[in-house]
């Protein structure tokens, strides 16, 4: 392309940029599962997940683990400690 000769051109950037992100969160939840297989010890494979929406963003939790009979409470609870082979998966999409 040419220019005509009486035209001058000139360009010229700059940028200078900072930045940074900072996340703490603390998530205390319930998570109801169900037993999905009985085995021939007595024991009980459980499953179960949530999805929760905090502000924009949607959080899924997953539990699944094998659990012993005794360990469930009269409330039917289980602390997550007493989970044999837990597996517990918490993750999010969105903002």
């Amino acid at each position: 392309m040419k220019f005509h000769p009486n035209v001058a051109m000139q360009s010229e950037s700059e940028y200078d940029g900072d930045g940074s992100v900072k996340r703490n969160e603390k998530l205390t939840l319930r998570v109801a599962a169900t037993v999905v297989e009985v085995l021939p010890n007595g024991q009980l494979v459980i499953q179960g997940d949530q999805e929760v929406r905090v502000n924009y963003e949607l959080r899924d939790l997953q539990v699944t683990g094998i659990v012993q009979p005794e360990d469930i409470s009269r409330y039917n609870e289980v602390p997550y400690d007493r989970i044999a082979g837990a597996r517990i998966s918490y993750g999010g999409r969105g903002q």
